[in-house]
């Protein structure tokens, strides 16, 4: 299918648009499971529709998006070849009428990153855990590269370069951020409930497995599509010496770490940049940040440094308090000399 829209592509130009396609292409090859994979991968996103009206089919329907383009398809072609069969000859194709595909809601970020990687093998739109970046720079230590170094130290040729990075992670605590992406939950030979996961990050994917009372204590969060952090430790296997694994202690879902680790946001600013202008941007931020949050957890506190006289001044609100949404941390960033802290 891909070798035939793509000749087609090379012999009459661009598709100028999704029914452009329909008519170019061949119903026996351009199947309805060509179009879905073609619509998860984002082929058709030049066209200005939603990836999700493809496959919307409207209350009373009977068809979905790609099924109106296949039947389009294979009523134009059937007419085309008619015409091409008359006795007078010319084509009727004016008489296809273009199918509409209705107006819906278009898919989350998440779902269009599942589609993309079960059709193509990849994230293209971006990566499931850019909504998850604070806590992955604030509250994680490690990547999911790190475990990889314990596969390879079962290697019969190590590496020596892969020796020294093993030696800064081993005997260690590891607090590392990702995604689950393919669980399964087993029984051993004795009987023993046991389960794996898939885990993984922007830097790589790493098999974790739980025994025992860790699975019993932390099977919840094998679910695939579950963003976790991952506390644990690489040390060496009961009784057997260089026989080395990631034993987990603990897993918390990402989207609580926030609220869990973040007490007392600090802006710091020098005291030159201290102005009427700057306090009524902070105080817009402010009120804009407990409007849409009317439930807030973190102390604001302020930290004006002068560094001519090597001071530092610490202004902690007493009753002020805000949500250190991603909007909120975004809008700090944008003023000049600021920086922030939490804790």
């Amino acid at each position: 299918a891909v070798e035939s829209i793509v000749e087609e592509r090379i012999l009459n130009g661009l598709y100028h648009s999704i029914y452009d396609f329909s008519r170019r292409t061949n119903s026996r090859s351009v199947s309805k499971k060509v179009y879905e994979n073609l619509v998860y991968g984002g082929a058709f996103d030049c066209f200005g529709f939603k990836r999700s009206q493809f496959f919307y089919k409207p209350e009373g329907g009977m068809y979905n998006g790609i099924e109106r383009l296949v039947k389009y398809t294979t009523d134009f072609q059937n007419n085309l070849n008619s015409s091409q069969a008359s006795l007078f000859g010319g084509t009727s194709d004016a008489q296809i009428t273009e199918p509409h595909l209705p107006e819906c809601e278009e898919w989350g970020l998440i779902e269009k990153l599942k589609y993309e990687k079960e059709s193509i093998g990849i994230y293209l739109t971006g990566h499931p855990l850019d909504n998850y970046k604070f806590e992955l720079d604030n509250f994680c230590s490690h990547q999911v590269k790190h475990l990889s170094l314990v596969n390879r130290m079962k290697g019969a040729e190590i590496l020596p370069e892969d020796q020294e990075e093993f030696k800064k992670i081993s005997n260690r605590d590891l607090i590392i951020g990702g995604l689950v992406s393919v669980c399964s939950h087993r029984t051993t030979k004795t009987g023993k409930p046991f389960g794996s996961f898939m885990f993984e990050d922007y830097s790589e994917t790493f098999e974790v497995v739980l025994f025992g009372e860790d699975y019993v204590k932390l099977k919840q969060y094998l679910n695939e599509g579950y963003f976790i952090q991952v506390r644990g430790i690489v040390t060496e296997r009961f009784k057997q010496k260089d026989k080395w694994e990631f034993k987990v202690n603990s897993i918390v879902l990402l989207s609580e770490l926030r609220d869990k680790m973040s007490k007392c946001l600090t802006i710091q600013l020098p005291l030159t940049d201290v102005s009427e202008i700057f306090m009524q941007k902070i105080d817009q931020i402010v009120k804009a940040n407990t409007e849409q949050n009317p439930i807030r957890h973190c102390q604001l506190k302020f930290m004006i440094m002068d560094y001519d006289e090597e001071t530092t001044l610490e202004m902690p609100s007493k009753t002020l308090k805000i949500t250190p949404s991603n909007e909120f941390l975004e809008d700090i960033s944008k003023l000049v000399g600021v920086r922030y802290k939490l804790n």
